[in-house]
């Protein structure tokens, strides 16, 4: 018998759309518009640009989960993943920013970049992001191969030299990995899979399809305490992991269209407990945002939204 498959119906997409283009932040606002209604790159970068420093990279609470205005390579990889959303290319200035900062900050003994400096702790910021003087390196991966994806997409802004040798040391470090990789460092490798050189795909492809079903949660209760949600890992059909995780990332889906609020938005999962409230509730509201423009996107690729719901050519980008 064919399970009857529920969708976000136009009032409830209209709801999310009027969220996000009263209450997000004007890049996320920005980014809807460019993926849902043609609105044009322009105003995404104009939107991103307030994030960034005079070194390149990004800060500013650009990740609402920590509120450095120094730049760090977690902040700079969270603006990359807004340059990917509009196909900036080497000319655009952002992107040259970027790419000079993440070269001049590569920690080459790890082929990688610390997420985040020991000033994070100067500023309210998640428990999560707290750093000791003694961590020398975050675990290896997040947001390291995401950002090695940005290199290898701006190769041409890379030295050649330097982009083979972060490359090897970091496949390195994955064959070295534990298993199953931890999930937010797998969505990191996700991001990295496509822009490596096509022998490097296939390797990094079949690690991540051999951990696929152990990156998630099986019990949707267990799921809501870590937060971490299975269709994080194929926001679309077209996904590497989706044929493996599909019917995970359905019955999720299912439970994301029940789960949005009355005015529009999706709640993050997570807080900050009881440190910094006035700065949580700002961060709240960011991430009420970014959580709402996710999802409705996620949604929107699967085919869970109402017919009728998207114009032609927004169905056209599944």
């Amino acid at each position: 018998m064919t399970r009857a498959v529920p969708a976000l119906d136009s009032k409830a997409f209209g709801r999310a759309r009027d969220y996000l283009l009263e209450s997000a932040r004007p890049l996320e606002r920005a980014l809807f518009r460019h993926r849902f209604e043609g609105g044009p790159a322009d105003d995404v970068l104009a939107a991103l640009s307030l994030y960034r420093n005079p070194d390149g990279g990004f800060g500013h609470g650009l990740e609402p989960d920590f509120r450095l205005p120094a730049s760090s390579a977690m902040a700079t990889s969270v603006a990359f993943h807004a340059l990917r959303a509009v196909k900036a290319r080497d000319d655009c200035d952002l992107v040259r920013g970027a790419i000079g900062y993440l070269v001049d900050t590569v920690d080459l003994e790890r082929s990688g970049w610390r997420g985040v400096p020991l000033a994070v702790n100067d500023h309210p910021h998640a428990p999560w992001w707290d750093r000791a003087e003694d961590a020398a390196t975050d675990a290896f991966g997040n947001p390291d191969a995401d950002l090695l994806a940005a290199l290898h997409e701006h190769a041409a802004l890379v030295p050649r030299e330097l982009l083979g040798r972060l490359t090897d040391g970091a496949l390195a470090r994955l064959d070295e990995s534990p298993v199953p990789l931890e999930p937010y460092t797998a969505l990191c490798w996700l991001r990295f899979e496509p822009a490596a050189p096509a022998a490097l795909r296939v390797r990094v492809a079949e690690r991540l399809r051999s951990d696929a079903r152990k990156l998630i949660d099986l019990d949707p209760r267990r799921r809501e305490e870590n937060h971490f949600q299975p269709f994080w890992l194929a926001e679309r059909p077209a996904a590497l992991l989706a044929d493996l995780l599909r019917e995970e990332v359905e019955r999720n889906l299912d439970a994301e269209i029940e789960r949005q609020h009355a005015d529009g938005y999706w709640e993050p999962r997570w807080s900050w407990d009881d440190r910094y409230p006035e700065a949580w509730q700002t961060a709240r509201l960011e991430w009420r945002g970014s959580e709402t423009l996710r999802t409705v996107t996620c949604l929107a690729a699967w085919g869970r939204t109402e017919p009728g719901t998207l114009r032609a050519d927004v169905q056209g980008r599944k």
